[in-house]
């Protein structure tokens, strides 16, 4: 790839030109180039409370709801669990991190 600004040989990698400094950018076709940060996203958090579980973790359901999740061009960015205090003492809750491009 190379740099806009000063026509060096960049990695493809970088988000910065290692000669000149200037952000590097991503050719979308011949006429649009676009910059990471122009590409506008949006997040959803899947835990047990979403309507694949019904409250009950299962690892084929959380395979069916990511699947499902994907076919609308969502994609897992991050995944944890957490310790929910509660009346009863706590809970350890699943929490998947969806991703896609508005």
């Amino acid at each position: 790839m190379k740099c806009q600004n000063c026509q060096s040989e960049q990695n493809s990698n970088f988000k910065f030109c290692t000669n000149c400094g200037a952000e590097l950018s991503v050719k979308v076709n011949q006429t649009t180039t676009i910059t990471e940060e122009n590409v506008m996203k949006e997040y959803k958090v899947l835990t047990q409370k979403d309507r694949f579980f019904a409250g009950k973790f299962d690892p084929e359901k959380l395979e069916n709801a990511i699947n499902s999740y994907a076919s609308e061009g969502w994609r897992v960015i991050a995944a944890t669990t957490a310790s929910i205090p509660s009346f009863g003492g706590s809970r350890e809750e699943l929490i998947v991190v969806l991703e896609r491009e508005k």
